[in-house]
């Protein structure tokens, strides 16, 4: 008999932060947009995870910088039959 075992889910967040280096200061509006891409455990596929865009202008008030997050993406990784291990990381 096979026992089923239950896969291992975990909730990923990605967050992009952009903060200016620069001394001058940039008074134009910026537009910013990530990807997050996904590798197969054991594998040699990749899917995108998630993909984020925003805007912001850097000031004095933001310190110059922004930060922003995407919506949480469940990955999991689970044992098939005969014991090889697959999903996302």
């Amino acid at each position: 008999m096979i026992q089923w075992i239950p896969p291992n889910m975990i909730d990923y967040v990605f967050t992009a932060k952009i903060k200016q280096t620069s001394a001058g200061s940039y008074n134009h509006e910026l537009k910013v947009e990530y990807f997050a891409i996904g590798e197969e455990v054991d594998g040699d596929n990749y899917i995108l995870l998630d993909r984020q865009r925003d805007v912001f202008t850097p000031t004095h008030e933001n310190k110059r910088s922004h930060a922003f997050s995407g919506n949480p993406v469940l990955c999991y990784a689970y044992n098939d039959f005969y014991s090889d291990r697959r999903g996302k990381k």
